[in-house]
């Protein structure tokens, strides 16, 4: 039941259930995600499942890969890099 208005909390276990029911769709949205990419989709289809553009996709869920050994690139190349 929702709390009124001048309940104890002021209505912030509400604004926590909705916190947490977001962070699961996002989670539910990456795998989903993850999954359409590892079957094969192309950021553009994915973008448009999304009603966004390839490149917001990919800068939203994706990871440059590494073009010295095609692996997935997870931390700065060059020791600082991010910093300058």
């Amino acid at each position: 039941m929702p709390e009124t208005p001048g309940a104890a909390g002021g209505g912030l276990a509400e604004v926590a259930a909705a916190a947490e029911a977001v962070r699961r769709a996002d989670d539910h949205l990456r795998a989903a995600v993850e999954a359409a990419r590892a079957s094969g989709r192309t950021w553009q289809e994915v973008g448009d499942a999304l009603g966004i553009t390839r490149q917001a996709a990919f800068q939203r869920f994706g990871r440059p890969i590494d073009p010295r050994t095609g692996t997935p690139m997870s931390t700065n190349v060059l020791p600082g890099a991010g910093a300058r």
